[in-house]
């Protein structure tokens, strides 16, 4: 298995279904590092990230779209608590032993998530010492702040976010996501970002998971084997 084959296989243990809160949106996973975890549809019958997830330096980041599969309320709608907790364990890097994670806003996710091996607490961004994970959407972290999670992140953290890129710019005219938004700010250098537009579900209630993602929903990869098709190095196919 490729790492992030084992990486997204630990993240969708026992994880079937997902819940579709509203009208997420897609990320793009396209670093190096960076994988899809969960697909949802898209134009074209064209599958694109929900939930996709990266290694950065020594640490590790997760992107939901849509700030809402942080709520509490959406722990208990099918899978989605388990892949959240699932994530947080994960993003911590540990083996084994208690995870601390620490919930930015989100009211009730902290006692929600504090199971299993996890304990979560709320945090106000003052210090994340002897945090292992930080759980937050990031468009409610000051910008001033941004430095310090990256930062966290570099040394070995773990960053939980979850944003909405139809939903930041209709509440944001004149801004950009890429220029803008505070989830792309931070994560834009890991490799991932939130993008405009809507996920088609896959399933009535939600979205499908428990197969790993196919390589081309890594957007470099997938550009990188496309230049290959286009010089005849490679044959995709038409579903490709």
């Amino acid at each position: 298995l490729h790492a992030s084959e084992q990486d997204v296989r630990q993240m969708l243990e026992g994880v079937e279904l997902v819940d579709a809160p509203g009208l997420p949106g897609p990320v793009s996973a396209f670093g190096p590092d960076a994988f899809a975890v969960v697909v949802g549809g898209a134009d074209g019958g064209t599958k694109l990230p929900l939930v996709a997830a990266t290694r950065f330096r020594e640490g590790r980041a997760v992107l939901f779209g849509k700030g809402e599969f942080l709520d509490a309320a959406t722990m208990d709608l099918h899978d989605t608590g388990r892949l959240l907790r699932n994530a947080i364990r994960w993003a911590s890097g540990k083996e084994e032993g208690e995870i601390v994670a620490a919930v930015l806003r989100h009211d009730g996710l902290a006692q929600s998530i504090s199971r299993n091996g996890i304990q979560a607490r709320q945090t106000d961004l003052a210090s994340l010492d002897g945090v292992d994970v930080l759980v937050l959407n990031p468009t409610h972290a000051p910008a001033d702040k941004l430095p310090m999670i990256a930062d966290f992140v570099k040394a070995g953290g773990g960053v939980i976010a979850g944003d909405l890129g139809w939903g930041w710019l209709q509440l944001n005219p004149g801004k950009t996501l890429p220029r803008d938004n505070h989830a792309n700010l931070l994560l834009a250098p890991m490799g991932l970002i939130i993008l405009d537009g809507i996920l088609d579900r896959t399933a009535k209630n939600g979205y499908t998971a428990g197969e790993v993602p196919a390589e081309l929903t890594n957007a470099s990869r997938a550009l990188d084997l496309t230049i290959a098709h286009e010089r005849g190095e490679i044959k995709l196919s038409n579903t490709e």
